[in-house]
């Protein structure tokens, strides 16, 4: 979501800044240190900037990018509390191997415990629906 809304010739750009710009006026946008991590990982990716016709961005100019969206009054940053953990290991388990699991049930897990939706580009999250996750895909 994040990274599609940033980057403006990604294919659902339109679709996740207009979630974004929807929140303006009635909520807020939370922001996790893991997706802030991921969201600066993948700006910082050159296989983004081929894709994508970018320049490309050092670290030093991505991380002043994510401190000036998160000081916007649409984003809240979250504290992970404790029992996150527990639910992010009861969401990420699965008898085989599935290494993106980790990250979509620790998405799912976080916005379990802040009671708020994941809003997602991702259809293959609505499988978390079935553990209490409210998943809207866009």
């Amino acid at each position: 979501m994040w990274v599609a809304m940033l980057i403006p010739r990604h294919v659902h750009h339109e679709r996740a800044l207009s979630h974004y710009d929807s929140v303006a006026g009635t909520g807020y946008v939370l922001l996790s240190q893991s997706v802030r991590i991921s969201v600066l990982r993948l700006l910082t990716q050159p296989s983004i900037h081929r894709v994508y016709a970018l320049e490309p961005i050092s670290n030093t100019a991505a991380f002043d990018y994510l401190v000036r969206i998160t000081q916007s009054p649409k984003v809240r940053n979250l504290l992970e509390p404790a029992e996150l953990f527990v639910t992010w290991r009861d969401l990420a388990a699965h008898p085989h191997p599935a290494p993106n699991r980790w990250m979509d049930a620790y998405l799912c897990a976080v916005a379990r415990h802040a009671g708020v939706p994941i809003v997602t580009l991702d259809r293959g999250m609505l499988h978390y629906a079935q553990y209490g996750v409210d998943v809207v895909v866009l």
